[in-house]
């Protein structure tokens, strides 16, 4: 009976995090968009964009134009393929989770573009330079805190969530 009550405060410890712990981001909780072959990035959306700066970043050759096109299928599934992912082509949580790359003030290149180009999409006043600055991180820190996510300019997984139009049921 003892090892039962052990093993339940240590899964409860687990699922709420101890007091100046971080909790543990719940990968499965959060949506992202699936996008596929055929899909375009419009006035209004980025993530196609998003993924294509994404696999620049990590050093496909790959052309930005916002179509989900052959290619864009091509290079996802090598990264797939890469990462030891289901091999479909489509851009879905397993392949978002491994594919954004954390960024913050300082950052520079591709991944950094991928961001700015989301958030002037949804409204703020950033060049897209691929250079991480006082204007982008200025920008980030106002969307987190406009989604509520923690403010701290960095660019890591929950907020990528939600820059490319992804939620987490309103968890943190």
């Amino acid at each position: 009976m003892r090892n039962w009550r052990k093993g339940l405060l240590i899964a409860v410890v687990l699922w709420l995090g101890m007091p100046g712990i971080p909790r543990a981001e719940a990968k499965a909780a959060r949506y992202w968009p699936v996008i596929t072959q055929g899909d375009r990035d419009d006035k209004y959306s980025g993530e196609v964009r998003a993924t294509q700066y994404l696999l620049r970043a990590r050093g496909y050759k790959i052309t930005v134009d916002g179509i989900y096109g052959k290619q864009t299928t091509r290079m996802v599934r090598a990264f797939q393929k890469k990462r030891g992912l289901v091999q479909n082509g489509n851009m879905s949580q397993p392949t978002w989770e491994a594919l954004v790359i954390k960024a913050k003030k300082g950052s520079k290149g591709d991944a950094t573009r991928a961001i700015q180009t989301l958030l002037r999409l949804d409204g703020y006043d950033v060049k897209v330079d691929g250079v991480f600055g006082k204007q982008t991180d200025g920008a980030v820190r106002k969307y987190q805190d406009q989604q509520g996510i923690g403010v701290d300019g960095v660019v890591g997984a929950v907020t990528w969530n939600r820059l490319v139009g992804g939620g987490d049921g309103g968890q943190h």
